[in-house]
């Protein structure tokens, strides 16, 4: 695997490529002589997004610009390392013309596209909302990566959806194996019934039983947040509204996926909301995030009678609301 180029004005000795998207870490160098440079790479198991840096003559670090070949006035801080050979040439560090495989006229098609919402898979919020990208490029191991990187903000049935539209032989790449993983640790979850190995700390230090609050005739909600979530504390006028309307049908209780016992304690007293308020803290902060698969907040979940999870929700109030409805029906 190749990749080499020229750029006039490099006033440097060495190029640093270096790249940690998607948890996927990535660092190497190559020398330069006069603006030119040749690195042999060998074959990776998926493409990568990476930068090129360098040192300048004040020893202060610098990043190569790559230009869009479809708008000129439009430029980019990555492209992809790829299998195969990649030419790299400009007259500038600012305006460098990436000539790649099928990965980089991708990106920089994706890049050009996006700023257009034409082609673009996720909208304002970062929401997939088309598959037909995924189906016109099912081998782009940089589209899977994407599609990886909003694992905790579309439902799971969603994400198997886009996953299992890509070429097969993907799913054994390292992040295909990451999504096989989610998608089997995510399921498992969904069948796990709220039981006696659900315990968390309220801001006293007591240790509470989340299966406690599974009663007959009586739904429980989860809410998940964090005292750093600006949009969670946006909801929660409208979770104290939902309370007052509901809460004899529904028993709220908040779980904080906080690292910081004291941060989390503070924005319960400042909050004071009406209802139970639990975390895994001080003693095990990531516990509560491994045991519901929380990678995003705010997010709910809504318990049945029988301890069974009935829906899981990206802070969607009427969709809760509407399931607490159907219950009222059904007694």
């Amino acid at each position: 695997m190749l990749l080499k180029g020229k750029i006039d004005d490099l006033k440097a000795n060495k190029l640093y490529i270096e790249s940690n998207y998607n948890e996927i870490p990535f660092f190497d160098s190559v020398e330069v002589k006069n603006g030119e440079f040749l690195y042999q790479y060998r074959p990776l198991e998926e493409s990568l997004l990476v930068k090129l840096s360098y040192c300048d003559a004040q020893h202060k670090k610098q990043v190569i610009h790559f230009q869009d070949p479809n708008n000129s006035k439009n430029s980019y801080l990555q492209f992809i390392l790829e299998n195969g050979t990649i030419i790299l040439t400009g007259k500038s560090t600012k305006e460098v013309h990436v000539d790649g495989q099928n990965e980089n006229r991708f990106f920089m098609h994706w890049n050009t596209e996006s700023a257009t919402n034409a082609y673009h898979i996720f909208d304002a919020n970062g929401m997939i909302k088309r598959i037909k990208t995924v189906n016109e490029n099912p081998k782009s191991t940089f589209l899977l990566q994407q599609v990886y990187s909003v694992r905790n903000l579309i439902p799971l049935n969603e994400f198997k959806t886009f996953f299992l539209a890509f070429d097969s032989s993907l799913q054994q790449t390292p992040t295909g194996k990451k999504m096989t993983a989610f998608i089997t640790k995510k399921e498992t979850m969904l069948k796990e019934k709220i039981d006696g190995t659900f315990v968390f700390n309220d801001t006293a230090g007591n240790a509470i039983k989340l299966n406690t609050f599974i009663v007959p005739h009586k739904l429980n909600l989860y809410i998940f947040w964090a005292s750093w979530c600006v949009p969670c504390i946006a909801e929660v006028p409208a979770l104290e509204t939902f309370h007052k309307k509901y809460g004899n049908e529904v028993t709220m209780i908040s779980l904080s996926i906080d690292n910081v016992y004291n941060n989390w304690k503070d924005a319960v007293k400042k909050q004071q909301m009406p209802w139970l308020n639990l975390s895994s803290l001080p003693d095990k902060p990531s516990y509560l995030k491994e045991k519901f698969v929380i990678g995003a907040v705010p997010q709910f979940m809504l318990i049945n009678e029988q301890g069974e999870k009935i829906l899981i929700s990206d802070s969607d109030l009427d969709a809760v609301e509407k399931e607490v409805l159907l219950a009222r029906y059904r007694k």
